[in-house]
């Protein structure tokens, strides 16, 4: 199965729910020998169907400066608000 998905994605063809699900349980179940696995891997990023690695690591880099700058927006009020109310009981 996973060789005829591949001969369909090279082919710019698109995989059906089933088909995509079928090859990836191959993929999990260890059917495919590690070959045929990393032959797969190959056809997806020479297609451009994966990111390279340079693109992989600059969108993680983004994510995770992302992720922390939410973080931050949604930390800093309950801080304030937490430092808020420490101040008013210790000072008064």
């Amino acid at each position: 199965m996973i060789k005829e998905a591949i001969i369909k994605i090279v082919n710019k063809g698109d995989l059906t729910y089933d088909e995509a699900h079928q090859v990836m349980m191959e993929i999990m179940k260890g059917r495919p020998e590690m070959a045929e696995t990393y032959k797969t891997f190959k056809v997806m990023i020479e297609g451009g169907l994966l990111p390279s690695n340079i693109e992989f690591c600059i969108q993680m880099m983004m994510l995770t400066i992302f992720s922390g700058s939410l973080l931050t927006i949604v930390l800093i009020p309950l801080v304030k608000l937490r430092f808020r109310g420490f101040n008013k009981r210790n000072f008064q």
